[in-house]
Parts: structure tokens; sequence; C-alpha cells
């Protein structure tokens, strides 16, 4: 979710979700403890760390006989929404993420995690605390003054320095970083931010302008591949037709003709804002999807058009929700020629997320993040 016009949705969905606790429905995360998340990423009061309420699964993680083949080596990627639906702190930033503490655990995530690639969607960009009056923020604000961070950037301050970041360049809340050493951005140069690099392309008419997909070109081991960075439309009020939206906004990537992509190998990840499992297959976005989108991997070999799964039901059948606010799969991660899985980090058996249960249900990361291990198959 993002941008002010979410705000009505937001404001109902928690009020009914943050009464809710683990007595009332089975945990997707049982048994899974902060301790498992490693030494210097859990320093945590035990009391602040919660769990999410979570769908009934059950024991087998593998469903069905999914051809997609794991990746013993190649590419660690992290696809990640941080922001949140916390109206009393981040409605006046666009619900990017705004909450000092907050940060400084997904930061603490990422560095023990370590990803070659991460994908990030919703990040708070200094203007956004350049634009706040000093009563428009409370003391656990990042924008707030007494946050005097050494980093003005956040995207900086989450991933750390030993990544190359290229951010979108229509509102920059969406970034891609590439660990120094293992991969490169082109165009900028190692361990730089460059702001406005990754290509959105142009504005949709009718579309809220606060969501985007953008697309940079990333080198690893001499081979060049697209990372498209996706965050289109919610269905939050003040769009029309978000359904459309989000077939037009699919549309720079899939096909032909798509305007983002320039390499013949492309990854594409991140919050969709749609679940192709268990919308309408008559939604416009859903039908183009499934055009394109295959569950055979074979499949993509004959057809660069063709993408394969790598999250959801390549994981577990039923595909784990992302959005538990919402029950459904909106995060996803697909490509065209690369192989390997994704865990869906706070649902898989053992998997923490990345925000460590922490806070009510109206203050965490309202999405699950995907760690996925990838490499180039063909």
């Amino acid at each position: 979710m993002n941008h002010v016009g979410s705000l009505i949705v937001v404001m109902t969905v928690v009020a009914l979700c943050c009464g809710c606790n683990g007595d009332e429905e089975p945990s997707q995360t049982d048994d899974v403890g902060v301790e498992d998340a490693g030494e210097d990423a859990n320093d945590v009061d035990d009391n602040l760390l919660e769990e999410w309420p979570g769908q009934q699964i059950d024991d087998d993680p593998l469903g069905l006989d999914w051809d997609m083949p794991e990746a013993d080596d190649g590419l660690d990627v992290l696809v990640a929404n941080v922001g949140n639906v916390d109206v009393l702190r981040c409605n006046n930033v666009d619900f990017n993420m705004c909450w000092a503490e907050q940060e400084e655990i997904v930061a603490d995530q990422i560095a023990w995690r370590s990803p070659d690639l991460i994908l990030l969607q919703e990040v708070l960009v200094p203007e956004q605390c350049d634009e706040l009056d000093e009563g428009d923020v409370d003391d656990d604000h990042v924008c707030h003054r007494d946050h005097d961070f050494d980093e003005p950037a956040q995207v900086r301050r989450l991933v750390g320095d030993d990544y190359t970041i290229a951010c979108d360049d229509q509102n920059g809340y969406e970034c891609v970083a590439a660990k120094v050493g293992v991969a490169s951005i082109e165009d900028c140069d190692d361990g730089e931010l460059c702001w406005d690099l990754a290509r959105a392309g142009d504005e949709i008419d009718g579309c809220d302008p606060g969501f985007t997909v953008s697309a940079v070109t990333v080198d690893y081991d001499g081979t060049l591949f697209d990372v498209v960075n996706v965050h289109p439309p919610s269905d939050a009020p003040g769009v029309d037709d978000p359904q459309q939206c989000r077939h037009d906004y699919f549309d720079k990537f899939f096909g032909d003709d798509a305007p983002l992509i320039e390499q013949e190998l492309v990854f594409v990840g991140g919050d969709f804002n749609f679940d192709p499992y268990r919308d309408s297959e008559s939604n416009p976005e859903v039908e183009l999807w499934r055009q394109h989108v295959s569950t055979s991997f074979e499949q993509t070999s004959d057809d660069p058009d063709q993408f394969a799964y790598h999250s959801g039901i390549v994981e577990h059948d039923p595909p784990y929700w992302t959005i538990l606010l919402m029950s459904r799969t909106w995060d996803h991660a697909i490509s065209n020629g690369l192989k390997g899985r994704c865990v869906t980090l706070g649902a898989h058996p053992g998997e923490p997320a990345i925000d460590l249960f922490h806070g009510n249900e109206g203050e965490r990361l309202d999405h699950l993040a995907l760690q996925c291990r990838l490499a180039i198959a063909w």
C-alpha cells in the first residue's frame, strides 16, 4: 500500500486487525522465535515480539510437484515492501517506512541476511522529511529532529555501505541494491546511491502516480539482465479502475514491446498489489498475467515472453499470504531465464519476518518479504 489515498481503507483495516492476537487463529509462524534470526539481529526486548495471526497451513511445504529446480549457488535475492499501515505515524509520508526503531530492526535483519540483490518498495526519501513541520511528527518518527542520522537517505541506512543503489526516477520510493563485488548496476558507480536511475517510463493517465514499476540493468558475472521492481497501484480510493491500471503497468515488462525491458534475461519482483491465485481470472491484470506467467520452468526456455514462478505456489500450495491484513499473496518473484525458489519470511517454517514480529498489527510491516536463491538457468 502507498499514497495518502489509502488512508480510508487502512484506518478501517487497522481498526479491525489491531485487536487480533495469536489466540484467535493458528499462526503461520508457530515455533519460530527471534533466536532463529542470528545473534546480531535479535537485540530486541522479547516483550515487544509478537507473531502475526495467520492462516491454517498443512505440514507439507510442497503440495504439488513443481518443475522449478533449486539453485545450489548463485544470487541471494531479497524482495521486501518495507512500508506499513501505521496511521499514527506514517500517513504523513505516504505510509513509507517511518518508525525509527522499526527501521533499525529491518536494517539489522538485512545486514544479517546479507543478500546479493535487494528490491525494496515504500522507502522514505529525504524530501518527505523536509516537507514536514516539527509538530507533524512524534519523537519515534524517523523525520523527528532528535534522529540526527549521519546518512540522510533511508535506503542507505537500510542496506548499508556495501551496496550500489538505484532508485526509481519518479518518486524514489522503490530501489534496487546490488552488493559490491557480486553484481553491479549499469550507469551507477559501485557503492554509489543513484537517485532517478531506475527507469519508470511514462506515467499512466488515470493511475495514482505514487506507485511505479521501474527497471535497472544488472551485471552479474558478465551476464546482463534486467531487474524490474514492481509496485503498481493498489485498490485504494482515488483510482477509477485500479485493475486496469495494474494491467497497464504490467504491460511495461510483459510482451515484445515492453518499454522497460532492454535485456533478454529478466527478473521481476515486488509488491504487485494483486493475487493471481485468488483474484478472479476475468480481472484484466490477472488475465494478462496468466498469458505470460507459466507454472512450467521448461516452457521459459523456448519462449522469452514466458515467465516462471520462483515464489508463491512454487513454495507452498496454497501460497502463503504475504499481506496478512488482506489474506492475500501480493508479493511475487518471476523470471524468464533464472532457476531457484523463494521462501516467504515470516510464513515459511523456521524463517522469521524481517521486522521480527515487532509491535502490534497496526505498527508492523504490512507485507512479508521474500528471500530467494536464484541462478542463471541457460
